[in-house]
Parts: C-alpha cells; structure tokens; sequence
C-alpha cells in the first residue's frame, strides 16, 4: 500500500504537490516535498511567495531552498532544517521552530514576530531588518548573526548565545531601545 501510495504522489502535478504541503496529514505533507525536492523545485525558485501557512513539517529539511516571501506563519516546524536556505521576506510569524537550524539562511526582512525559535541555531544567519518581535530565542544560538537594523522588541533572549553579533544604532532591543556599542547584552540573556 506504502508504494502505491508513494507512485501516485509522484504522479501528481507539482501544484498539487505544493498544495499538499499544506496537508492535515503531517506524513502527506513530507512525502509531497520529498517528491518537490527530487524534481528540485526546492531549488529552482518554484516555492516563492507561496502561502503554506499553518503547514505541518516538523523535521523536514529546506537546505540550499529557494523560499523568498513564503508564508510559514503558523507553521509546525520543529527541528527543521533550513541551513543556507534562501528565506528574504518569509514570513514565520507564529511559526513553531523550536530547535530548527537556520545556520547561515540568508533571512533579511523576514518576520518572525510571535515565533518560538527556542534552541534553533541561527548561527550566521542574516536577520538585517526582520521583525523578530515577540520572538521566542530563549538558548538559541545567534553566534555572528547580523541583526542590522532587526526590530527585537518584546523577544526572549534567557540564555541566548549571542557572541559576536552584528548590529546598528537602528537595531530596536527587547526592552525598545536602541542598540549601542556599549550594549552589555546579559541584561536580556540573564547569563
């Protein structure tokens, strides 16, 4: 049954396949996108601006993805992996990615506002002008992360990593200020 399953899902037209990422059925919904990546729609940009909010992928992997202003808001995506991911303007807000690795995803003016990105490892993520708002970073790893310009207000940082970040007088810390040379950042971190 598990085959003829799989063989009419790669019968399907990629729309179709785009649609069911959206699926109740969190198992549907990755063997779509294991059908999308071998047709390599993952990487040929396909995925822009598309709206899969509220989707199911925990544990799926978008490494090397091309998904430039898409909706994820909402979205479970627990312990997915995003590494080097092309995600400008995707909006997340909502979105569970708890302990998600988005190490080096290149994130400028994403939104992330509202989302839970407890343990995730933003390492050299570039976060320039995303609206991190409310944001859930508790023990994250933001080590080298370019917050140029980010908006953090009301974000969680208890017990971040956040060695050697990257960020500007126009940077808005969790407290509304912002951001200067001598920001002595275990006020947030409480470490």
């Amino acid at each position: 049954m598990h085959l003829i399953r799989n063989f009419l899902t790669n019968l399907q037209s990629t729309e179709k396949l785009i649609a069911q990422l959206n699926s109740s059925s969190r198992d549907d919904a990755l063997l779509a996108l294991e059908v999308l990546k071998e047709r390599k729609v993952l990487q040929d940009g396909t995925l822009r601006n598309t709206d899969i909010s509220g989707a199911n992928l925990a544990g799926a992997t978008f490494a090397r993805s091309v998904l430039e202003r898409i909706n994820l808001s909402n979205a479970q995506l627990i312990n997915t992996y995003f590494q080097e991911a092309q995600l400008q303007q995707a909006c997340f807000m909502a979105a569970d990615l708890t302990g998600a690795n988005l190490r080096a995803a290149q994130m400028q003016g994403a939104s992330l506002a509202g989302a839970n990105l407890k343990n995730a490892n933003l390492a050299r993520v570039d976060l320039s002008q995303a609206d991190l708002q409310k944001a859930n970073l508790q023990l994250a790893n933001l080590w080298q992360t370019n917050l140029v310009g980010a908006n953090l207000t009301g974000a969680n940082l208890t017990g971040a990593t956040l060695t050697a970040v990257i960020c500007n007088q126009h940077t808005i810390l969790p407290d509304g200020s912002k951001w200067s040379a001598d920001i002595d950042w275990s006020a947030y971190t409480h470490q």
